[in-house]
């Protein structure tokens, strides 16, 4: 195999002896996930019967992107007349040596049960800012296989997100990612990281490639051109600061059933409860599956403080109106949510409609905007800065966006929009103005 210049750098220090666990980070198309596969053959060749697993918050996303492509490629491209098994029942390669390599999502409990009901000798996590710290430290007591002639690492890649992401805290900080505390040293020792950019891999991607990156707003130019970390830039609404502030680490559904003592009273009083739940919803304005990502989250007050909110899921994604709709339903009955409010401006009746077909029980309220986004959001922040809404768990892609969106961006960043609706609903937060009529407002990009 051909590295490119960044992936030979990497591959010098994947051969550390000393280091267990090793982070590459970095832009778009830059061959992070490429090399970290390739590396996981070697290892299930070099030792026999040994397993290993990449894992990664979706299955759906990690079958698609490693599963039917990366994984096979490499296999055709640098092992011809390797004889490997694939079992797609379990999504589990099988070499000839005994050697078995699985492909896992964090978001199916069945799947995971399987999964971590074995041991393993390497784990990937992939694209490691969307998977939790509770999901990784719970992943990670299963990286207890011992082999002959290699040992137990875990990788992990990422484009990066903010710097409030547990794996930077970790990983690059030094720092205990719930007490923040430094890491005992010898933990420190056992950990590196290294960045690769997309254009040490130009000839592996097209040359107007890095010409798109370098057009797209700074934010995501930041991230996917230049491989960087962000905690907030200039002008932004949001601070990153009262995002980690805010923050509590638990279950979520715990809000949903907490903990009580022998007399059925709340114990301890003051844990989080959730009370009114909604799911707020900004569909892309192309109706097609390869359309812009669907802002999808979950949020809710608490219900014995009604200024006390919480951001309970972040289930945005890119899909088809049938897609976008079957998870916003399945969302409304897993947290017996009283509401999905949904922006309609350019669907109108189609956005309800699409609810409804799927699920005609769906309490269903349809929103349309009259001021500017600027003007929708202020409030939501205000909120945050107040120390008033607690993430409940971390949500990279959304904080992300929070962090880095400028009112005078033209971009639409799609999570902070269905979050805006949500929190307003729960809130009330500029109610006079956010639920007038529609009038258009070209200043605000023209998508709300």
């Amino acid at each position: 195999m051909i590295f490119n210049p960044g992936q030979n750098k990497a591959m010098t220090l994947l051969a550390t002896l000393s280091k267990t666990i090793f982070m590459f980070f970095g832009g778009s198309r830059s061959g992070k996930t490429y090399l970290i596969c390739y590396v996981i053959i070697l290892r299930a060749l070099k030792s026999a019967g040994s397993r290993h697993v990449i894992l990664r918050k979706h299955f759906a996303h990690v079958k698609q992107s490693i599963g039917m492509d990366t994984l096979p490629k490499l296999l055709k491209e640098e092992f011809p007349g390797l004889k490997v098994t694939l079992n797609k029942s379990d999504w589990v390669w099988t070499f000839p040596n005994g050697s078995e390599i699985w492909i896992g999502g964090l978001d199916d409990g069945e799947r995971v049960e399987k999964i971590l009901g074995k041991e393993y000798v390497t784990m990937f996590f992939n694209e490691v800012s969307q998977i939790s710290y509770d999901a990784y430290t719970t992943s990670i007591s299963r990286l207890a296989q011992k082999c002959d002639g290699i040992r137990a690492v875990e990788y992990h890649d990422l484009n990066p997100t903010s710097t409030m992401a547990w794996c930077y805290q970790m990983i690059i900080k030094g720092l205990d990612p719930e007490s923040k505390a430094p890491l005992p040293q010898e933990a420190i020792d056992q950990m590196c990281y290294f960045k690769l950019n997309p254009n040490d891999n130009m000839d592996n991607i097209d040359e107007n490639y890095l010409k798109r990156l370098a057009a797209m707003p700074e934010a995501k130019r930041r991230r996917f051109l230049l491989g960087e970390f962000s905690d907030g830039i200039e002008g932004a609404l949001w601070l990153g600061q009262w995002i980690a502030d805010g923050r509590i680490n638990m279950n979520p559904m715990k809000l949903l059933n907490p903990d009580t003592n022998e007399d059925g009273a709340i114990d301890p009083p003051n844990q989080p409860q959730a009370g009114r739940i909604v799911v707020a919803v900004d569909p892309a304005v192309s109706n097609t599956k390869n359309s812009d990502e669907h802002g999808i989250t979950v949020c809710a007050v608490d219900s014995n403080d009604p200024d006390k909110y919480y951001v309970l899921e972040d289930a945005s994604l890119t899909g088809s109106p049938a897609e976008w709709a079957k998870v916003v339903c399945d969302l409304y009955h897993k947290w017996d949510a009283d509401l999905v409010v949904a922006e309609n401006n350019q669907g109108g009746d189609l956005v309800e409609s699409n609810v409804k077909n799927h699920d005609k029980t769906v309490n269903y309220k349809g929103v349309r905007a009259s001021r500017g986004k600027h003007t929708r959001a202020e409030p939501i922040a205000a909120l945050y800065e107040q120390g008033k809404v607690h993430h409940i768990g971390e949500f990279p892609e959304l904080e992300s966006e929070l962090t880095t969106w400028v009112p005078t961006d033209s971009d639409s960043p799609d999570r902070l929009d269905s979050l805006v609706w949500g929190l307003t609903e729960l809130s009330g937060s500029g109610t006079a103005s956010v639920w007038d009529d529609f009038t258009p407002d070209d200043s605000d990009g023209g998508d709300w």
